[in-house]
């Protein structure tokens, strides 16, 4: 890094050392190239390596970075620092990063509006107004019913041991419609297998 005529300039790695002729020119410092942040006064070099993604402002407007350098100019930029793309959930400045993987879906609110998220990585914006409230699985689930009294129509008292094999088809239904779906499908088999 240096300034030149007062301005600051990135010197790449050359075969042939670089010659600077002072007052014009004057060297500040050596970075490694894969440094995530190197600053010099308004210039500002950002690398996010692969796998990775970064967030900045500008202005105080925030911005994602995938990977790859980048090169800013400008006097208001903060650099907020990079995640791990492999991560299921993590946060960059304003916004949340969710995995959602197969046999699951995600339940995220819109100003208090239910949605679904579907298999995939999804960005979820606070400053938009939406939060993320967890994983639930679609998966097909077993719940076991023991020790059940029922009374058959001869008036004879059994035990009944039950296993309820269960998977959700409807998520935006069962999210939205339900407040316990254990306590429901529990309620329900006892109820039916007593009738």
């Amino acid at each position: 890094l240096c300034y030149e005529g007062g301005q600051p300039r990135i010197l790449q790695p050359a075969p042939e050392p670089y010659v600077l002729c002072k007052p014009q020119s004057q060297f500040i410092r050596l970075e490694e190239q894969h440094t995530e942040h190197i600053a010099l006064g308004s210039l500002h070099i950002i690398t996010i390596s692969t796998g990775r993604r970064g967030v900045i402002w500008i202005r105080s407007q925030a911005q994602i970075l995938e990977e790859g350098q980048a090169v800013f100019n400008d006097g208001n930029f903060e650099f907020g620092g990079s995640s791990d793309m492999g991560e299921k959930d993590y946060t960059l400045g304003p916004f949340r990063f969710v995995t959602v993987d197969s046999g699951e879906v995600g339940k995220k609110f819109t100003c208090g509006k239910l949605a679904i998220l579907e298999p995939g990585t999804h960005r979820i914006s606070t400053a938009e107004g939406e939060t993320f409230q967890g994983f639930v699985s679609v998966q097909q689930r077993v719940m076991k019913v023991a020790q059940l009294n029922v009374t058959t129509l001869d008036n004879v008292e059994l035990h009944v041991d039950a296993v309820l094999t269960w998977s959700i088809c409807n998520a935006e239904r069962a999210i939205r419609d339900v407040e316990s779906l254990d306590d429901v499908l529990r309620q329900r088999t006892e109820t039916t297998l007593s009738t």
